[in-house]
């Protein structure tokens, strides 16, 4: 199985936690300057937020606000770079390699050198003891500012008085020197001792970072990346090979060169590699401090440009399972499908029992659309790399934010029975998800008033748990979660952002019925937050499917059945990752919109052409979802041949010798996957194009399936078989969707009688309206089932043409005169 770390051209910072309810939340971000490098973030008492770098000083109110430059600007020259800011002494204070330290007074940088007491202008480092005292390392010893805060008591208390590093426990201040034999010293408020070696070669690391947790124990950081501990008189070295350190209370945090600038965890005796999420991507980084609990400050840049961002740790719920029937999923904050990026369960998506292989390694979704005359597209792979972050689109990202909606929510029919029963029973818990289940945004923070479906009992479109409002959800079992591209970078595709808000459901039915019970549905709502039109909008799904062992996978898709799908090359599915004998065939079904196309692309572990290769820009993530391939050549229908034939083409043929096609190895043309071929490919479904105005919605509904045939030797039986399902699920979907309904509908279930008739039902041609007797009609609407709106009738709405329409399923929404709703499903035949 490959790993989710899927790099390109330069390193990724992430941080993501591990361990039972504690997870690393996604990142708020702020672009400081164009050039130079950040050499610090630091969170000042007042909540400021203050960047020391190459350039000097930048500062701003919040992530929120404005960014100002304060650099320090000598008589003549450019600004001073500065590597450290503390606070000591009502002043903020910043320490410069060659210029020595300036006090900031609110409106100028105020030198202090040698010629006002420094022993140097090299600053190495700065820091504050318990007093509030400002202590100054520089290459010929240490400086404390005194009592005048003008003048400087000197200190030399090492052979070689480079000191290089500097830090205070308490009223306790100690350094280190660069000398390869000196120990580190510490100054008791009467004089320097030396800190006992008593178990490693401290004093030969030449120590360059030195900081205490609340305990009091001692972390230093030396040339090399070799991070030790100092505690109860014994010194210990830590693994790992350290990028940058950082203390939270008695928790130890730092960025691991070994791991790929993972996030390491150290709490008490037990030390974690904590996996991946992406954080700020850079050629430089480093993990600073912040005075909120439980969260980071990280600042690094890209191509030139600075960022700052900070992130959480919580209890949130970041990653969720359905396990109701026979296929056990997971689905992570932020829309990553099946992959756990946590790293305690690399869940995919898999038979419901324990050590079970994969039926996809992961799946994601892409959007594109096209406004002011661009083509914009936002999309997601692996976990690392994606262009979605989890919660709503809002005018104000900040830590409330965080902790409310960067998780996801998991309810189940049988919680919600229990909550209707008992919510006003003394002594009942009402369950976390349901109390806090985000059916309401914060509108003045310019979020949506609606943001999750419940059933909203007294219609005043107001999530009300403690009045017995609770969540609606399709299945028996739902995973909830909320998505948006314009929060973050582009780290996936590069591109702008397509300004899309996704409200996320997965669902399952505890069933028996042989095709429900191995079927993980899930909806997409999208909206169209970019503020403008977007024209040619449409989604795609991809997947790398991995079917137990990647090696001998093929794929594949029916056009006619909306399917794309992955099966194994011949009937045993080898390895320790593998099925074994009779392996399944794995699916995904599109229910709410058609296929319209597929391209199958290379990984990493397959030889092929450079324009069939994984997508590295927007242009090239536009071209797949286009069907074309990364060098703007269509997909070709290559000399289909059956199954199982080598003379199938791969569909790359720049040279246009073969009819252009927009399904890659489509059953109804008899074009498969050659055997040369086979082996752990990536796929991509597209659906129709359509156009979304500013804050309309379009629904995607999708299900994931699988089935085996353990009764025939053929290796495509159990192909076959998953098309027979696939049958059956869009006949139950066609019978019991419900299609986007809180697109259309109030959010209150249907429990009344009609107050309206709508007949005949199928139709051909035209639609007849009758009122009831109670309620007079004010408005007709009709919609796809994907929540797009096709006619709004509000003069003759008794009678409603359909003939153009193509052939379907509909919804007809009635508002009556008293403002209630109700919708009824119609076929088009």
């Amino acid at each position: 199985m490959k790993t989710i770390t899927q790099w390109r051209f330069y390193t990724f910072i992430s941080l993501l936690l591990t361990g039972p309810f504690l997870y690393a939340q996604p990142c708020l971000y702020k672009y400081v300057g164009g050039s130079g490098h950040i050499q610090q973030v630091y969170e000042a008492t007042d909540s400021t937020i203050w960047v020391a770098t190459t350039r000097g000083v930048f500062r701003m109110d919040d992530l929120n606000s404005p960014v100002v430059y304060d650099p320090i600007l000598p008589s003549a020259g450019n600004a001073v770079p500065v590597f450290k800011l503390v606070e000591a002494d009502g002043y903020m204070w910043a320490a410069t390699e060659e210029s020595g330290i300036f006090r900031y007074d609110g409106f100028n940088w105020l030198n202090f050198a040698p010629f006002n007491g420094l022993p140097s202008s090299n600053v190495n480092d700065i820091t504050v003891d318990g007093n509030d005292r400002l202590w100054v390392a520089t290459d010929k010893g240490i400086a404390m500012l005194d009592a005048t805060g003008v003048n400087f008591n000197i200190y030399t208390p090492f052979s070689n008085n480079d000191v290089w590093a500097i830090g205070a426990n308490g009223t306790d201040v100690y350094a280190s020197s660069r000398s390869q034999t000196t120990q580190i010293m510490y100054f008791d408020g009467t004089a320097w001792n030396s800190v006992p070696d008593n178990s490693t070669n401290i004093a030969g690391r030449r120590v360059n970072q030195l900081k205490f947790d609340t305990a009091g124990t001692m972390y230093t950081l030396a040339l090399g990346g070799v991070l030790s501990q100092y505690k109860d008189g014994v010194w210990s070295t830590l693994p790992g090979n350290a990028l940058d350190f950082t203390i939270d209370g008695t928790d130890l945090y730092f960025l691991s060169k070994n791991t790929q600038n993972y996030l390491i965890r150290k709490r008490d005796t037990i030390t974690d590699t904590l996996q991946a999420e992406i954080c700020l991507s850079g050629q430089s980084s480093g993990l600073y401090s912040s005075r909120e609990p439980g969260s980071f400050w990280l600042g690094g840049e890209v191509a030139y440009t600075n960022y700052v961002s900070k992130t959480h740790i919580s209890s949130a719920e970041s990653y969720g399972t359905l396990a109701v029937n026979g296929i056990k999923a997971g689905f992570y904050k932020g829309g990553d499908l099946f992959l756990n990026p946590e790293g305690e369960e690399f869940s995919d998506i898999r038979p419901n029992v324990p050590g079970g292989p994969g039926y996809i390694y992961t799946s994601n979704l892409w959007v594109k659309g096209s406004s002011g005359g661009n083509e914009k597209v936002s999309a997601a792979t692996y976990a690392l790399l994606r262009d979605f972050n989890s919660g709503p689109v809002s005018g104000l990202y900040d830590s409330d934010y965080i902790h409310r909606y960067d998780r996801v929510w998991k309810v189940n029919k049988a919680q919600i029975a229990d909550f209707k029963a008992n919510y006003n029973t003394p002594g009942y818990s009402i369950p976390e998800a349901i109390l806090n289940w985000p059916g309401n945004g914060d509108v003045l923070k310019g979020e949506a008033p609606v943001l999750a479906p419940f059933e909203d009992l007294n219609n005043n479109g107001i999530y009300e748990p403690y009045m017995g409002e609770y969540p609606y959800i399709k299945g028996d079992e739902a995973i909830y979660f909320i998505i948006n591209d314009t929060r973050g970078l582009s780290l996936q595709t590069e591109s702008v952002p397509v300004g899309v808000e996704i409200h996320c459901m997965a669902y399952a039915f505890d069933t028996t019925d042989e095709a429900l019970a191995n079927t993980i549905f899930l909806g997409y709502r999208i909206f169209n937050r970019s503020g403008t039109t977007l024209t040619n909008f449409k989604t795609g799904f991809w997947s790398d499917f991995d079917l137990g062992a990647p090696w001998d996978d093929r794929v594949g898709c029916d056009s006619r059945l909306n399917l794309m799908y992955s099966y194994n090359g011949d009937s045993n599915d080898e390895g320790p990752l593998g099925f074994g004998a009779f392996p399944p065939a794995s699916g995904i079904l599109f229910l709410s919109d058609s296929l319209r196309g597929t391209l199958n692309y290379l990984s990493y572990s397959l030889n092929g052409p450079d324009a069939m290769h994984a997508p590295e820009n927007a242009a090239n993530f536009i071209n797949y979802m286009d069907q074309k391939w990364l060098d703007g050549s269509l997909l070709r229908l290559e000399n289909p041949s059956g199954p199982s034939n080598n003379r199938n083409g791969d569909g790359y043929d720049p040279m246009g010798s073969y009819p252009a096609t927009n399904f890659h190895f489509n059953d109804k043309d008899q074009w498969f996957q050659p055997v040369y071929l086979e082996g752990d490919m990536r796929s991509l479904g597209v659906g129709s194009e359509v156009t979304l105005q500013d804050n309309e919605s379009y629904c995607f509904e999708i299900a994931f399936f699988q089935a085996r045939d353990q009764s025939s030797p053929d290796f495509m039986a159990s192909l076959n078989l998953l098309k027979s399902r696939a049958a059956d699920l869009r006949s139950f979907y066609a019978a019991n969707n419900e299609g986007c309904l809180e697109n259309v509908v109030s959010l209150r279930e249907e429990t009344k009688s009609p107050q309206a008739f709508i007949y005949p039902n199928p139709a051909r041609t035209r639609l007849f309206i009758r009122e009831g007797e109670e309620l007079a009609i004010q408005t007709v609407r009709m919609f796809t089932m994907n929540g797009v709106k096709l006619k709004d009738i509000t003069r003759e709405w008794y009678s409603i043409d359909i003939a153009e329409l193509p052939t379907g399923v509909y919804l007809v929404q009635l508002q009556f005169e008293d403002g209630t709703t109700s919708v009824q499903k119609i076929m088009k035949e």
